[in-house]
């Protein structure tokens, strides 16, 4: 008996522009998308949608029910690492998701990647790119 798969669910505000956000930078196509129900208080949002590279779910973006949790974005305490093909990739990437971010860790090298940078997206995701 062992495990099937891991899967990750990031918990988002405005998960719909997340959702298309995340397949611009990523080249990332959906999977099941399931909106709340009318008449729920999260209506016109995701409780699950699934973003696919190359026909498996990388990751799920569900609702972030900002009224239960107390969020702050510069307190993350998991990071999620994309490696890129190119630097011309890598530097797009950052780009975009720096815009209305927080940039932690600027462009620099480490011992495991020789370009690398660490940011907090608008939607308070860490993310640590590389080639």
């Amino acid at each position: 008996m062992g495990m099937k798969s891991f899967g990750v669910g990031i918990s988002v505000k405005s998960n719909v522009e997340a959702v298309e956000f995340y397949k611009k930078v990523f080249g990332l196509e959906t999977g099941i998308l399931d909106l709340f129900p009318e008449g729920h208080p999260y209506y016109g949002a995701y409780q699950h949608a699934e973003l696919v590279k190359d026909g498996k779910v990388v990751f799920c973006v569900q609702s972030l029910e900002h009224e239960l949790y107390d969020f702050d974005a510069e307190k993350q305490i998991i990071n999620f690492g994309v490696y890129f093909d190119d630097e011309f990739e890598l530097r797009e990437a950052f780009n975009q998701l720096s815009e209305g971010g927080i940039v932690k860790e600027p462009f620099h090298s480490e011992p495991w990647s020789q370009l690398c940078a660490t940011v907090i997206d608008k939607y308070g995701i860490s993310w640590w790119i590389s080639i």
